[in-house]
């Protein structure tokens, strides 16, 4: 199975604020995946890309889109953006400033989970036709009686037997902003990827838990925390599309 992770932060783009959390965003989602938890991924299926161009994306979009599973994610600056039909798009800034469609980002593969960290306040335009993850030194035991590859192949064959189609998350609801933390990174983030720590490090037998069920429980812990951040699925998402998020051998 050829598999591919592309990591985008925007936090310093032309023009905007700086975002202190996303480059740990992808610092932690990268040590996730290499993680055996994780799915043991190797280096040369992550690709990190820092304050990217429109020509760098379109690039990595090449190589994500000869995947058979992929794992996009992004964050930085955002807004959904609503022109006079009511039709909605999620816009995301790049590093050079531009506003790009995230859909636009999305690879054309069979099987992907994508993650998108960045607000979503809805801005309506004019009416007219043109608009901290410290798990990672306990998974030591397990590494001593499993390979990565036992990892790699518990994590591939619940991929093969997943249903295609991709399995979006958005930090926040339209009309919300997502939270940003300088030390753990976004708020949602940090919530997904200590959710999944916890699940490992709880588990007592050999299973994988879907990136749905993470989402939920990361969810929970966001609204919990901050009743003005509720972090949602997809629309188009299924529950045929069990992605593994965590896998543990036991």
């Amino acid at each position: 199975m050829k598999r591919y992770a592309l990591l985008i932060e925007a936090a310093r783009a032309k023009g905007q604020k700086e975002i202190l959390g996303c480059e740990r965003d992808v610092d932690r989602l990268q040590t996730w995946l290499k993680n055996p938890a994780g799915g043991a991924w190797n280096d040369s299926e992550i690709k990190v890309l820092h304050n990217p161009t429109k020509a760098q994306l379109a690039s990595e979009k090449l190589i994500i889109n000869r995947a058979d599973f992929a794992l996009l994610s992004f964050s930085g600056h955002g807004r959904i953006v609503e022109n006079y039909t009511g039709h909605r798009r999620q816009m995301v800034t790049i590093g050079t400033g531009e506003e790009i469609d995230f859909d636009e980002m999305k690879p054309a593969v069979p099987k992907a989970i994508i993650i998108c960290d960045a607000c979503r306040e809805v801005h309506r335009l004019a009416e007219t036709r043109e608009v901290t993850f410290g798990r990672v030194a306990q998974y030591a035991k397990e590494a001593k009686q499993y390979t990565r590859q036992d990892y790699r192949d518990l994590f591939e064959r619940k991929v093969e037997a997943a249903a295609a189609g991709t399995f979006t998350m958005y930090s926040c609801s339209p009309g919300q902003c997502a939270g940003d933390d300088p030390l753990n990174g976004g708020v949602f983030t940090d919530a997904l990827l200590n959710r999944a720590g916890d699940l490992y490090s709880n588990s007592r037998s050999t299973l994988a838990y879907e990136v749905e069920s993470v989402f939920l429980l990361a969810k929970t812990t966001v609204t919990s925390k901050y009743p003005d951040q509720s972090p949602m699925a997809g629309p188009s998402n299924r529950s045929g599309n069990a992605f593994p998020f965590v896998v543990h051998l036991e």
